[in-house]
């Protein structure tokens, strides 16, 4: 028993020896150190919660997803949504954006750890801190609709604004499709550069969406050139 012990005692210190020497390669410094339970199984749950919303609506609206797509690029498209009326109040789209504010929470919530910026309070586990990211997502979303809302009632401009809004909501939907993927890969296993990468997708397209909301706003009689400088210096 004691040559037993002996020789255990002389692999834990070899192995020690071999796994502190200098001849191993190197950490990433750029690999997110993960948190005892993070991100855990609900990040799991969460992120099929996405997929599901995702299946159900190219099962049973695959015609409207494929619409959606054409007059994210073509405004002709665009403009025969808008003539239908009510496409966009129709539950493919609320489940699309579900699955956005989803997808973006989960961006803005890795982001946060990963730079250290998210509140170190002792109640603040990862599920509550992403349910509080959702939250203010949610609460901002909401405050700038109703903050556009009030613009277009300050100057008469309810129809350009419509459209305006309605342009918003299509890309936001589209961007929770093309950020699932490289969101899900970055839940568990974040880094800069993947961060970074889906950040600039996200700029990219919110650069796309600006400059294609102004150019639909301008064709619809009522926004001025001067109205339009306005929306986006308040946007």
């Amino acid at each position: 028993m004691d040559g037993l012990g002996q020789a255990v005692d002389s692999l834990v210190i070899s192995s020690n020896e071999f796994y502190g020497s200098p001849h191993l390669l190197p950490l990433q410094n750029d690999v997110f150190p993960l948190e005892a339970g993070f991100p855990g199984d609900w990040a799991l749950v969460l992120i099929m919660i996405s997929a599901l919303f995702l299946a159900i609506s190219r099962y049973y609206f695959p015609a409207r997803i494929t619409q959606f797509f054409r007059a994210a690029f073509a405004t002709h498209h665009f403009n025969q949504m808008e003539r239908e009326g009510g496409v966009f109040d129709e539950t493919v789209t609320y489940l699309l954006f579900f699955n956005f504010l989803l997808v973006f929470s989960f961006l803005l919530w890795v982001s946060l750890h990963y730079f250290g910026w998210m509140p170190d309070w002792d109640f603040l586990n990862p599920l509550l801190s992403f349910f509080l990211v959702c939250l203010v997502l949610s609460l901002f979303f909401l405050l700038k609709s109703l903050f556009l809302s009030f613009l277009s009632w300050v100057f008469n401009t309810r129809q350009s604004t419509q459209t305006y809004l309605k342009n918003i909501f299509l890309f936001n939907q589209l961007m929770g499709l093309v950020l699932l993927p490289v969101v899900g890969y970055a839940v568990y296993h974040p880094t800069k550069t993947g961060i970074l990468i889906a950040w600039g997708v996200w700029v990219l397209a919110n650069l796309v969406k600006i400059a294609r909301g102004a150019y639909l706003g301008h064709n619809v009689s009522g926004l001025s050139g001067y109205y339009l400088i306005l929306y986006l210096c308040a946007i």
